[in-house]
């Protein structure tokens, strides 16, 4: 399943702000509430489509690597995916599950896929760095 390609949000509300201004030049009430409702339902969609995302790679880097490279590549985030991935696949090669929980042989694991999962949030739902 790979993710859609819309087009960028401020893209999509500009067009839609421009409807808006049309429908109130013209006194047309209907068009107003049908555009404002346009833009409540493409944020709605745009937020179930992130966090869908988020949580299907949640805890997985290696799924997302093996459903997704062709959309991380796009976004140039490749080179931070295989970090992540190179130090869970040592980490794991004790082939323990991985959950978070008591005991510092979890820490370096809880504490990695703590990072990758902060990182997934920013990239599924577009945080940008300050």
């Amino acid at each position: 399943m790979k993710p859609k390609q819309p087009k960028p949000l401020r893209e999509e509300i500009s067009d839609l702000t421009i409807l808006i201004a049309i429908a109130r030049e013209e006194g047309d009430e209907e068009e107003h509430e049908k555009v404002v409702n346009n833009i409540l339902e493409l944020f709605r969609q745009r937020i179930k489509s992130a966090c869908e995302f988020y949580l299907k790679y949640k805890d997985d880097p290696e799924l997302l690597w093996k459903e997704q490279l062709d959309y991380i590549e796009k976004l140039k985030v490749k080179r931070r995916l295989q970090q992540f991935l190179t130090n869970i696949r040592e980490i794991l090669s004790s082939k323990e599950e991985v959950s978070c929980v008591h005991g510092w042989d979890m820490y370096d694991k809880c504490k990695l896929l703590k990072e990758y999962n902060e990182w997934l949030f920013k990239l599924a739902f577009e945080v940008k760095e300050k």
